[in-house]
């Protein structure tokens, strides 16, 4: 939910609402290199962490691969897909605070490398269980689409529950 909105959910006038805005819009103009430079770090930061993460949980998901077959191993995959994907979701929105306009970029840029892990993880498991013995094996497209599915459930979730208090923010200050 944009600043603006918020604002307004607290039943600000007008006149208030455009002088907290202005005076945010210019302290955000009259940042120093410095501070911009800062901003900058943070944000990438954030993106590694976000990106080390979906390095961990592949590593994670190993065992899961191993041990699991069918729907209980599905179920996992989406279950830590959905957790992963809400810690994703927090990344974004504190990037997003620092600079609106690299959190869709951060979330495909993170999202298209978890799948493309979980993919090469599957393929890798698929050989380590055929070096030991293990006749079973995983499709990466189903693995991926099972741990995708989980990923992206959180941003919908939040993305429709911030389109449904933008329009009550509309209706209510209409």
């Amino acid at each position: 939910m944009k600043l603006e909105e918020k604002i307004k959910k607290k039943r600000w006038t007008k006149s208030e609402i455009n002088q907290t805005l202005n005076i945010l819009r210019s302290a955000e103009k009259q940042k120093t290199p410095l501070i911009k430079f800062f901003d900058t770090i943070v944000y990438g930061v954030a993106l590694l962490i976000a990106i080390i993460g979906n390095f961990i949980v592949s590593v994670v998901i190993v065992p899961i691969l191993i041990a699991l077959t069918g729907f209980p191993l599905y179920f996992t995959l989406f279950f830590v897909g959905i957790s992963f994907g809400a810690l994703l979701y927090t990344v974004i929105k504190m990037v997003e605070a620092i600079n609106p306009k690299k959190n869709l970029i951060a979330g495909l840029i993170i999202a298209s490398l978890a799948l493309i892990n979980i993919y090469m993880i599957t393929n890798l498991t698929n050989k380590l269980e055929l070096q030991m013995g293990l006749t079973k094996f995983h499709d990466p497209i189903l693995v991926s689409i099972a741990y995708a599915g989980g990923y992206i459930l959180p941003y919908i979730f939040f993305l429709i529950k911030e389109q449904i208090n933008h329009r009550k923010t509309l209706n209510t200050y209409s």
